[in-house]
């Protein structure tokens, strides 16, 4: 969002041209909702695996790994889906369409990402709520006051075209030269672009020409700069930061963009103020206070009683191996603290700890490094 704003220039950015910064904002939204769409559901790495590799398999396990599905990462997933919400924040005041693409966007995501896990994605590890609690405080925080900001700048540079009102033909007796009809010739870099429909274009020449005429009491323009995010100091967006002598803004247009301005100071010390009391007041609370709540009732039922228990178990994770290597040595029955079992296999045969007694030895001194 930012990089697109940046590059494009400021006259762009509600031109009619195919570079426009529109144009910019919807490539990036079809670029998720069809082309990463499609790549996903296709699977292309996923089937060459399955149809290809694994019939070709020397071994049993190199064959189950080719079934195994495409890795995912359920940040990577939240990285996703907060950037078109920035999006839509970022843009929504000179392209309102934008919170229609991006819901529409989300729920394509939604969609084939519950579609992938159910079919072709690996089964990730479980993790708790940390991620999701982290993007919405912090993320979409900071996606608000771009909202608020942003808009507020966008808002005061309407129409986007650095062009103010200097006088009247003929009314102050300058620029009477002008007056008549002209003709104006453009290189290939416009016809390029398309300025102006209806215009006579040259293939041969490349270039295209323009018929004008000019009345008695027609505007004379001058530039003016009407990007206030290139002035220093000006902040928030205010119509007070326009240069004398060469204001744009309308009267409805400073209204509004006072409004947007002030909101935004706001908002960005509320957020701010919500930034410091997670990093400080809780972060101090939690040195004397305990944090921890219970969830869900006691069903008095015995842990050691269940058919089937989980603990945390030292493992890795191997490109090789169908199942995770154990790094930690699981005597003493331990293995029923295990969340997977290879059918074919025991556990032995993934304890790393065998692995190193009989490359080094059974020395005394290498037990405790695989202590459980």
């Amino acid at each position: 969002a930012i990089i697109l704003s940046i590059i494009i220039p400021f006259t762009s950015t509600l031109s009619p041209t195919k570079n426009d910064l529109i144009k910019g904002v919807n490539t990036i939204f079809f670029a998720e909702i069809v082309s990463s769409t499609i790549i996903q559901l296709l699977d292309p790495v996923g089937h060459f695996k399955r149809h290809f590799l694994a019939p070709r398999a020397k071994t049993q396990e190199s064959m189950n790994k080719c079934f195994e599905g495409t890795n995912y990462e359920l940040a990577e997933r939240y990285t996703s889906a907060t950037k078109l919400i920035f999006l839509a924040f970022f843009y929504n005041s000179i392209y309102p369409a934008i919170f229609f693409l991006a819901a529409f966007a989300l729920f394509i995501n939604y969609t084939v990402d519950k579609f992938s896990i159910m079919r072709t994605w690996k089964r990730a590890p479980k993790i708790g709520k940390e991620v999701s609690e982290f993007s919405r405080k912090y993320f979409l925080s900071s996606a608000v006051i771009a909202l608020a900001v942003v808009s507020s700048y966008f808002w005061s540079g309407f129409p986007y075209d650095n062009l103010c009102e200097q006088s009247t033909i003929a009314w102050n007796g300058t620029n009477t030269n002008y007056i008549g009809d002209h003709s104006i010739t453009y290189n290939d870099t416009l016809v390029e672009n398309n300025l102006t429909l209806g215009s006579i274009i040259d293939d041969a020449l490349h270039s295209y020409s323009i018929d004008k005429s000019v009345f008695k009491g027609d505007i004379v323009y001058q530039f003016c700069n009407q990007n206030l995010w290139s002035k220093p100091g000006a902040f928030p967006a205010l119509p007070r930061y326009q240069t004398e002598g060469e204001e744009w803004m309308t009267n409805e247009q400073e209204v509004v963009t006072s409004l947007f301005g002030w909101t935004s100071i706001i908002i960005v010390v509320f957020v701010v103020l919500s930034f410091v009391y997670q990093f400080l007041f809780l972060s101090i609370r939690s040195l004397f206070w305990s944090s921890y709540k219970p969830v869900g009732d006691d069903q008095h039922i015995d842990y050691s009683t269940l058919d089937a228990v989980a603990a945390y178990i030292p493992q890795i994770k191997s490109p090789v191996y169908t199942y995770p290597l154990i790094a930690c040595d699981i005597a003493g029955n331990a293995e029923v603290l295990l969340s997977w079992t290879d059918p074919d296999r025991d556990y032995d045969y993934y304890q790393l700890s065998k692995d190193v007694r009989k490359i080094l030895g059974p020395k005394e001194e290498f037990n405790h490094h695989f202590a459980f």
